[in-house]
């Protein structure tokens, strides 16, 4: 129970931070395709978390590969705000 506690909210945390890129990806008219990307991506995490088919260990993995595309995104732009 505690390691679903756990999980809920980091990925409560990653979706926060997903929302908040995208408004930043809107205000300063960056690549117009990533959005829809995250979004998708945010979404992916929910189900993955709510149905549970998959193993806690793939679903770590695919939190962790869909963070680090994320702050890379926001990385690469001179732009971002910190």
């Amino acid at each position: 129970m505690e390691q679903r506690k756990n999980e809920s909210f980091i990925i409560l945390l990653v979706s926060l931070s997903c929302i908040s890129l995208t408004i930043e990806s809107i205000i300063f008219k960056w690549e117009f395709w990533v959005p829809p990307l995250i979004i998708i991506g945010a979404i992916s995490l929910w189900v993955l978390n709510l149905s549970e088919t998959t193993d806690y260990r793939i679903r770590w993995v695919y939190y962790l590969i869909y963070s680090m595309l994320v702050i890379f995104f926001h990385g690469v732009h001179v732009t971002s705000r910190f």
